[in-house]
């Protein structure tokens, strides 16, 4: 499987939004549109005590499950930063920082374990990574937890283990508190061992968004008005829905599109994940399905059925260049074409 999910939080103009792409946020969690750690959006808690949860594929005990993301908080509060949850809702892991910043690791069972050390600093941001053995029995799993790079807890001999089948959800707690002591959660991945890049730590990795810039050569949808780059090409959190917008109802056509280039050089690219926003206007099923198109190579997505409303969809994850199964790089990533398309 390797990536399962990965969101940068650049499309969503609130909470209602997040939602309905598959995040489930309790009340005091909000979406802050330029509070990310670039100028994006952000997940922004605004209580000691609320989570965002999310599902994603199980990883089976006995697997290795990774996971990542951008954290800030502004002001000393003591809370849940995050939990690790089976199947069957049974928490696996959990991990918590005080108000020094000090990270502590409950397991499943068994003794805490706190970091020798204080690694988060209040009004910074910090890259966390967390590896999960998930063990067979209630004590041979193990977890690594990486700030900026350096490891501050690698607990062996763990209970990561309880009911169920594995690991399925991630449940994002933070350390916020009331207003002004908020806390900023961004670019959160979430990765198995298995995939033949996306494997192991990945270091400080950020989420980029992009939106169309022009038409491709195939656009067989038809523009609400003007060119149908010009109905999609908003700014993601500003989706202007029904204003503008293409549309089709015949099965095999697609519109591709340019897309914005990269701010920088990257040293590795880890994947591409394609968004949209759809819904349906007729009685009847309409599906559809995302596309890349890379130097004449295209590879697409999973086919989703779509509703009456519009909603984000997710998911469709392109680890490799398909054009020759290669790993992507900025070059390949600025010249590659983005669609979607009418499945039936």
């Amino acid at each position: 499987m390797a990536l399962l999910f990965m969101d940068g939080f650049d499309c969503y103009a609130d909470t209602a939004q997040a939602a309905d792409g598959g995040w489930s946020p309790e009340s005091g969690c909000t979406i802050n549109t330029s509070g990310g750690r670039f100028g994006g959006g952000a997940l922004q808690f605004t209580m000691a005590f609320t989570q965002w949860t999310k599902t994603f594929p199980v990883v089976l005990y006995g697997a290795v499950v990774y996971f990542g993301f951008a954290y800030k908080h502004t002001g000393v509060a003591t809370a849940q930063l995050v939990r690790l949850i089976s199947d069957t809702t049974a928490p696996l892991i959990t991990l918590s920082h005080n108000a020094s910043g000090n990270i502590t690791l409950q397991p499943s069972s068994g003794a805490n374990t706190s970091e020798a050390g204080n690694s988060l600093t209040p009004g910074s941001w910090h890259w966390i990574e967390v590896k999960v053995t998930l063990g067979t029995t209630s004590s041979n799993g193990a977890v690594e937890v990486k700030v900026n790079g350096s490891t501050v807890i690698n607990a062996t001999s763990q209970d990561t283990n309880s009911t169920g089948s594995g690991a399925s959800v991630i449940e994002l707690g933070a350390g916020g508190a009331s207003n002004p002591n908020e806390a900023y959660i961004d670019d959160v991945v979430i990765y198995d061992a298995t995939g033949s890049t996306v494997n192991d730590f990945l270091g400080d990795t950020k989420i980029t968004t992009h939106s169309p810039t022009a038409d491709a050569a195939t656009v067989d949808w038809t523009a609400s008005a003007g060119s149908d780059f010009q109905c999609v090409d908003e700014t993601p959190n500003a989706a202007n829905d029904d204003t503008d917008y293409i549309s089709s109802s015949t099965a095999g056509q697609e519109s591709r599109f340019a897309m914005g280039n990269l701010a920088d050089t990257p040293s590795a690219i880890h994947g591409v994940q394609v968004r949209y926003r759809a819904k349906k206007t007729d009685a009847g099923d309409r599906t559809v399905r995302s596309l890349i198109n890379s130097s004449a190579s295209e590879s697409v997505g999973n086919t989703r059925g779509l509703p009456t409303l519009y909603r984000w969809f997710y998911g469709d994850f392109f680890p490799l260049d398909p054009n020759g199964s290669i790993a992507w790089t900025d070059t390949t990533i600025n010249a590659l074409e983005v669609g979607v398309e009418v499945v039936t």
